[in-house]
């Protein structure tokens, strides 16, 4: 894959270079202050920093500040810290006394012990350029797709710096095969959000050289008003049109057949699987509740399956651990999925409906933690409710 992003020139050498982080020694306790460093990487005429990072030693901990599960980094605007915006009012309390964060982007990301946070921080640092350059919020209004663009050029520049592999079998193979079922772009899952980003986009710069997509959607795409205004000769379809040499929709009805026709390599159909039934999402959401080698196994099992080397008895065997989950309800294990409700009323609630179901789990834990009921219920119930309704969130159309 081929990479000329030029807005991307100086991530690299940011992520190469060891000046660029403050990074300490590993820390042993959980709920420890994250570590944040600014980045001197500056655009068009503004004197600030484009973002400001902060590394966890301990994803428990993020997941806890962010008051979110779903994800293992983050990117959002540095007013929202202070605005409230991003739920970090435990972050703000444990920062070292003195820190300032002036930066244009907050970027969050879990420093694993291997590089795969580089691979992290990659992603968010396209997404703070996003914030920069994209005017995300008003194109998102013009152009229904922007969700992929957004998501699919971070995608995409993972591939394209060698921080992700085998393009086909975590892309384009799942995508095929969902596109094999005969659905359009109009009723895409969340759960192949990525993938058909990276998808669209790949089929972009393979017409045109990377920065031409950056230009479109940082120039006319870029303002809703100039398009309400301009629309006969500034809007964003003109601007795709005049870089493409064709419509957005004649495009997209193009990508979807070359999409349709790669053949998914061997393991895509284990990709698919593990984000269509939310193994990943599902397994965070119930850590609490699994043993030290059970987790460890997950990990495996994960590795295995962006490998391409997994088998689907492991998915089974996995399945079968996720809905038995029970674990002893001791006070830690309350408050870890107490900070987890939070996601379970996102997806089960918000997006598959679930409302009856998800408001007894939280009867329940009110109840188990005041000792009123047994604390068996409000487990079991937690268990059906992210294992029934989860991965029935991450099937819903992107559009619902």
């Amino acid at each position: 894959m081929q990479l000329d992003f030029r807005v991307l020139d100086g991530i690299q050498q940011i992520l190469d270079s060891g000046e660029a982080y403050w990074l300490p020694e590993p820390l042993s306790a959980n709920c420890t202050p994250p570590q944040t460093a600014p980045l001197s990487m500056t655009f068009a005429s503004r004197n600030v920093p484009l973002a400001t990072i902060a590394l966890y030693d301990d994803m428990e901990t993020m997941h806890c500040d962010l008051d979110r599960f779903d994800l293992r980094g983050l990117a959002g605007s540095g007013s929202l810290l202070h605005m409230g915006g991003l739920h970090t009012a435990e972050l703000l309390d444990r920062l070292p006394e003195g820190t300032t964060i002036g930066s244009l982007s907050l970027l969050f990301a879990y420093r694993s012990p291997d590089e795969e946070w580089k691979r992290l921080v990659a992603h968010e640092l396209v997404h703070a350029l996003q914030f920069l350059q994209w005017d995300v919020s008003s194109t998102a209004a013009i152009y229904p797709y922007v969700a992929f663009l957004q998501e699919g050029t971070a995608r995409y520049s993972e591939h394209a710096l060698g921080f992700l592999e085998d393009f086909a079998l975590r892309s384009a193979g799942p995508v095929s095969i969902w596109l094999a079922e005969g659905l359009d772009l109009r009723k895409a899952p969340e759960f192949l959000l990525y993938g058909i980003g990276a998808s669209i986009v790949d089929a972009l710069v393979r017409r045109r050289p990377p920065d031409v997509l950056w230009s479109a959607l940082s120039g006319p795409c870029r303002s809703a008003i100039k398009n309400w205004f301009f629309a006969s000769w500034f809007s964003c379809d003109a601007a795709f049109a005049d870089a493409y040499g064709l419509s957005w929709d004649a495009f997209l009805d193009a990508w979807s057949s070359e999409a349709a026709a790669v053949v998914p390599p061997t393991g895509a159909e284990l990709v698919y699987r593990w984000l269509h039934d939310a193994y990943g999402l599902r397994s965070r959401l119930l850590e609490p509740l699994l043993s030290a080698e059970v987790v460890d196994w997950i990990d495996r099992v994960e590795e295995a399956i962006y490998a391409g080397m997994a088998e689907p008895s492991q998915l089974d065997e996995l399945d079968d651990i996720l809905r038995a989950a029970s674990g002893q309800p001791t006070p830690d294990v309350f408050e870890a999925l107490h900070e987890r409700e939070a996601t379970v009323i996102d997806y089960a609630r918000e997006r598959a409906g679930a409302v009856g179901q998800v408001a007894e789990v939280l009867r329940l834990g009110i109840l188990a933690r005041r000792g009123d009921v047994a604390a068996e219920e409000y487990v079991r119930a937690f268990v059906d409710v992210v294992n029934v309704y989860v991965p029935i969130a991450v099937q819903q159309p992107m559009d619902r």
